[in-house]
């Protein structure tokens, strides 16, 4: 792992074995979500900034409501208000007036797919649903967008971030080990078996308090948000 300050050494497989691992887990993924889970601190002054050109603020309720109308967002009216009212932080990038990605940030449980849910403890903050329209990738505007609500979460009382990455998103953790500080701290996800979903975590993982949470359990977590998510990727 990296030591604060630095940037985070990806863990990748052998150069070799990227795209035969890539393809088994897209295979395998109705049965197992593997994921690399990441930290890193807050900063009061962002060390990325957006490409020239782009700003990065907060949007209104109403400017994500016109990206979910838009249809090319990936986003809809329902979880942008579910998010809004449960406390979320939305960054977004603008070119001009135009909205073109957003970064959400969540300061207790939230949302993951199909009924699961992410559960985390203080002082992380949980990154989650970063997008960038197709036009604007490769311009590390994700990396702009995601430290824009750092100081505001210091001040929540929040410390450091957590997110995580897919094992076969090469390019997303490459994303990842750009950002200062950054850590790859080990790995989470869940079997799907019989109907039953049963999560699993490295004891580094453990030890921050971070876990999958199966739909049986979300029910207690949710803060009757849990209907507005359900079936569905936030």
């Amino acid at each position: 792992m990296a030591d604060k300050g630095t940037y985070a050494v990806a863990p990748f497989p052998p150069a070799w074995a990227e795209r035969p691992w890539g393809s088994l887990m897209r295979r395998i993924r109705p049965w197992l979500y593997f994921a690399h889970v990441t930290t890193r601190p807050l900063f009061e002054v962002p060390r990325l900034l957006p490409p020239e050109g782009i700003e990065v603020r907060y949007p209104t309720r109403e400017e994500l409501h016109a990206a979910a109308d838009s249809g090319n967002m990936m986003l809809d009216r329902e979880r942008v208000d579910a998010s809004l009212d449960r406390g979320d932080l939305c960054s977004a990038a603008f070119d001009g007036g135009r909205m073109i990605g957003y970064a959400w940030n969540a300061f207790r449980t939230a949302p993951h797919i199909d009924d699961i849910w992410v559960e985390y403890q203080p002082p992380y903050r949980y990154g989650y649903k970063s997008f960038v329209l197709p036009e604007y990738r490769g311009r590390r505007i994700s990396n702009g967008m995601a430290p824009h609500s750092d100081a505001d979460s210091i001040r929540r009382g929040f410390t450091h971030a957590i997110s995580f990455v897919e094992t076969h998103n090469y390019k997303s953790i490459r994303a990842t080990c750009r950002h200062p500080g950054r850590r790859f701290e080990g790995v989470a996800g869940y079997f799907r078996l019989f109907g039953k979903v049963i999560p699993f975590r490295s004891a580094a993982v453990k030890r921050l308090g971070f876990r999958f949470v199966p739909p049986e359990e979300a029910k207690e977590l949710s803060d009757g948000n849990r209907v507005l998510f359900s079936g569905g990727k936030t």
